[in-house]
């Protein structure tokens, strides 16, 4: 059991650890332009959102990295309100079920966005 004035370590060391790692992560990112992970990325791999979500976000990446190297920067430009036009009828869908289910009075599907 811990007095009150003793002094509880794991807060600032694991503190200065994470700092540690993100300048680490920064400054191999600015020195070396092949690096690839980046140190927002690196506090974000924890996150619900990431854990969720982590399979539609490596399909995204892979279909803008084959997209960007077989049809260059002019097909990506072209291809982008596909890729909206995908997330943004998401979005309605849910908004439009959750209007659905308060018309009805029954509860809205569960939609993992927030």
């Amino acid at each position: 059991m811990q007095g009150q004035n003793s002094f509880v370590w794991k807060g600032p060391t694991f503190f200065m650890v994470g700092v540690l790692v993100t300048v680490l992560l920064s400054i191999l990112r600015m020195r070396f332009h092949w690096w690839p992970l980046h140190p927002l990325g690196c506090a974000m791999s924890t996150t619900w959102g990431v854990v969720v979500f982590w399979f539609p976000m490596l399909v995204a990446w892979a279909l803008k990295s084959l997209t960007v190297r077989y049809g260059g920067m002019r097909l990506f430009v072209k291809a982008r309100p596909f890729f909206l036009g995908l997330i943004f009828g998401e979005l309605m869908m849910a908004v439009a079920w959750t209007l659905v289910a308060c018309i009805w009075k029954v509860q809205a599907p569960l939609i993992p966005f927030d």
